[in-house]
């Protein structure tokens, strides 16, 4: 066994209004195999003081998990709350083992892979509550692979695959159908394939089903037996298709089913990219879709029984119990029993669901591993077991949202259980709901489908005429789902957009092309999008990237700190969260901002634009001479209307939000409505947040250097500085000054020397910074590194002087 720490020590005070912010991380060493125990050990205190009715402290720590592409399918989980108002520091040790802890601490130890990143993330909620950090570490023990574990799987071989594999039809749009014998559940898999056009009635006449399924990451095999003419082959499948293929077929009975990772030629880059272009098509005329969520994952088949009965509760489609004759999962509850729980409820609030968990609590179905997923004997919390249900992996894969949307019938499968695709939504929708997620109980647990689920399941089922999500917006919306290979997030929802919807051409720089690598695919589509809209709201999406946003959500030593943006650094990117996409000075100030003066970008430039460089006409506005924190006057000076953009610190607090005015930055939302508050009230709660960082203990390093620009005689710029606590200390450096001495916010990746420009086609300034030349002669380059705020320019008044000063900026 081998062991591996990490400790930091240093004051972080944490507030209710703080962004989420991991306090220590540590990355799974590259040669685990497996994790056998954790260890999280924190030194820590709240403010010292409680209230009457406090018996517990409202200041914790949670241990989540990061992963490398995108939103995690693993569980948060609180570890430890502070002391109720005990001024003493204590030390708390927490210790999970694979061989001694509850099934819920085992699972999330074995899910742990190289390179996932453990974190310890304090947490504060309601006025007053502090929580204040002194130290605290994570040590893991783990299994280190042996030589044969660390020898790579070989790819799959053209040679042996290539048999099962005869040429499609790309124009009738042919597909490969799996038709697998009849057969007992345990009995061998024997299947052939079969050529089937899409086009016109053919796929009426030749009716199939398809599967909905996770890859995993499994390098296990099992062999199916695939009939080629008067022959025999054997096709190596992973185990989650062959449990699927065993549970869905009959005894009596062909199944008739495609399955990507069989039916496509995985090795062939033309088909799979052509398939790819069908999939809309053939969930769409798929009979039926199967979702298989495998055999194990805790408490899934309970999960299903509990989706039915809530759906019965709210429309009365069985009579439960003994009566129930519906195929799939039996209704539990009778009649008699859900008119029970609709007396006792007196209202429909959360559909009920409250009080039909109560009820199958009840029941012999709800076993011991049900309790545990539920938070524990003592602590059954109804979230705890819905953020169980939903952090199923299948729910984050980009693929599968067309997959089970499209589909005219969709049925969700366990090992024993089946349920309806409806009877899932309503359960999301119950559980997504601002009321559910805003009580005590439910605070800050993510109980629902990721976002895009709700976004899609609307924009499809729109009546009102409302015009259809652009192929931008369904990419936004589905930021925080996660595919195998990373072009997928772009491919995978092409049905979806306005322009590349099913029926239509797909633009050219938009067709799946599994011959690009990803960072061309995204700068094809980012510059696609600039020409077809004449805009370049775009570049501003790189703030919904966590290295990249405007304010800093990443661990004091998370490598993307201090590393080099990736190229093109314009280009709109795979990774972040769907909700900062909000976090835009465009999205929060809608008409506000026209830095450009509606000058478009110029087309012959985009044109002549090639590979990972953008080609732009711009102004040049000045360098950063100096970056630090705003005079406490220009953020308190609380003028004017809450949506105006016009001043200084209306934007400082609807981009920031250190008053929790939205709660973006804590990730999950807050429990609070600000929207209607007045400036004077957000003062208010700034002052609250203030107090919490410097009230109780502070040091001098907490302290911010606050900047003033002064003309001097011969018209030349200098910047006063001192030190101050104006701010809360969770706020980065954020003012700065330029060389022609304007000031303006800007996001905390910011450095001196970069330049401040206004571009064509854009809306907001934006910020770049000059690389090196790597050869004599090379044309200037520059990477985006933000959009700015810049007092005085916001309107495109400097711009309207009758001067051209134009020139070209290649961002790289």
């Amino acid at each position: 066994m081998k062991q591996h720490r990490v400790d930091r020590e240093g004051l972080v005070q944490v507030y209710e209004h703080c962004p989420r912010r991991p306090y220590v991380e540590l990355v799974v060493p590259s040669d685990c195999a497996e994790v056998t125990t954790a260890v999280f050990i924190t030194l820590s205190r709240d403010q010292g003081r409680r209230w009457a009715d406090d018996s517990i402290s409202n200041t914790w720590f949670e241990v989540a998990l990061r992963r490398p592409k995108g939103r995690t399918d693993v569980s948060t989980i609180r570890i430890q709350h502070n002391r109720a108002g005990n001024p003493e520091f204590f030390e708390f040790k927490t210790r999970w083992d694979v061989q001694e802890s509850g099934r819920r601490l085992q699972t999330w130890l074995w899910l742990l892979r190289p390179g996932d990143v453990i974190q310890i993330v304090p947490k504060a909620v309601y006025t007053a509550w502090v929580n204040i950090i002194q130290s605290a570490s994570i040590e893991i023990e783990y299994r280190e692979r042996d030589a044969a574990e660390l020898v790579p799987s070989p790819a799959s071989s053209t040679d042996q695959i290539a048999p099962f594999y005869s040429p499609l039809d790309y124009n009738a749009q042919q597909i490969r159908v799996l038709v697998v014998d009849s057969g007992e559940l345990g009995e061998e898999i024997q299947a052939r394939f079969e050529h089937i056009s899409l086009e016109g009635d053919s796929a009426t006449h030749n009716a199939f089903h398809a599967l909905s399924y996770c890859w995993g990451e499994s390098t296990e095999r099992f062999n199916i037996t695939i009939r080629l003419g008067d022959r025999e082959s054997v096709l190596p499948v992973s185990p989650t298709v062959k449990r699927a293929i065993c549970r869905l077929r009959k005894p009596n009975e062909q199944l008739r089913i495609w399955i990507d990772a069989v039916c496509i030629n995985q090795d062939d880059l033309e088909e799979r990219a052509n398939q790819v272009a069908l999939m809309g098509q053939i969930y769409s005329r798929a009979e039926e879709v199967h979702v298989w969520l495998d055999e194990e994952m805790l408490a899934l088949d309970e999960s299903l029984r509990l989706i039915r009965d809530v759906y019965n509760c709210n429309h009365r489609v069985c009579p439960g119990g003994d009566q129930c004759v519906c195929s799939g999962t039996k209704h539990i509850l009778t009649t008699d029993e859900l008119d029970s729980i609709i007396e006792e409820t007196k209202s429909p609030t959360f559909g009920y669901v409250y009080g039909v968990f109560g009820r199958h609590r009840e029941t012999p179905y709800f076993d011991s591993v049900s309790v545990e997923v539920s938070g524990g004997e003592g602590n059954i919390n109804l979230a705890y077991f819905v953020e169980n249900f939903f952090h199923h992996p299948w729910f984050q894969r980009v693929w599968v949202v067309q997959e089970a949307i499209l589909a005219p019938k969709t049925t969700v499968h366990s090992a024993t259980e089946a349920v309806g695709w409806d009877e899932v939504l309503l359960l999301n929708e119950i559980t997504s709901s601002l009321e559910f997620n805003s009580s005590a109980a439910n605070l800050r647990m993510r109980t629902s489908m990721p976002s895009v689920w709700k976004t899609l399941v609307h924009d499809q089922g729109a009546l009102d005429g409302t015009p259809p999500l652009t192929i931008l917006q369904v990419f936004l919306a589905a930021l925080d789902m996660k595919a195998t290979d990373p072009r997928d997030k772009l491919f995978a929802l092409l049905p979806f957009g306005r322009e590349t919807g099913q029926g239509k051409d797909i633009p050219p720089a938009l067709r799946p092309d599994y011959g690009k690598p990803l960072a061309r695919v995204l700068a094809d589509f980012t510059r696609w999008w600039i020409a077809e809209y004449q805009s370049l709201d775009i570049l501003s999406l790189i703030h919904r990237q966590p290295a990249r946003a405007w304010r800093r959500t990443l661990c004091d030593k998370d490598p993307a700190v201090s590393a080099p943006v990736a190229s093109p650094t314009w280009a709109v990117g795979i990774e972040g969260y769907a909700q900062w996409s909000n976090m835009t000075l465009g999205e929060r100030f809608p008409s506000c901002f026209r830095a450009c003066g509606g000058r478009r970008p110029d087309q012959a430039l985009l044109a002549s634009s090639k590979g990972l460089d953008l080609s732009l006409r711009g102004w040049r506005l000045g360098t950063i001479i100096a970056l630090g924190y705003p005079p406490r006057e220009l953020v308190y000076a609380y003028t004017g209307e809450i949506d105006d953009g016009s001043s200084l610190n209306v934007v400082f607090h609807r981009m920031f939000d250190p008053s929790g005015r939205t709660g973006e930055w804590m990730l999950l939302g807050n429990n609070h409505d600000l929207g209607k508050e007045d400036l004077y009230m957000l003062q208010r709660i700034l002052d609250g947040h203030r107090y919490g960082h410097y009230g109780y203990l502070s040091t001098p390093e907490q302290l911010q250097e606050v900047l003033r620009p002064v003309e001097g005689e011969g018209g030349e710029i200098r910047v006063e500085r001192c030190q101050s606590n104006g701010l809360p200390s969770c706020v980065e450096k954020c003012y700065f000054v330029t060389s022609d001495g304007r000031c303006g916010l800007c996001p905390w990746t910011a450095k001196e020397g970069d330049v401040v420009t206004i571009l064509q086609g854009g809306k907001v300034p934006y910020l770049l910074r000059p690389l090196e030349k790597t050869s004599p002669g090379e044309l200037d380059k520059y990477a985006l590194v933000s959009e700015c705020f810049v007092e005085g320019v916001m309107a495109g008044v400097s711009l309207e002087d009758g001067t051209d000063r134009s020139e070209v900026f290649v961002l790289s």
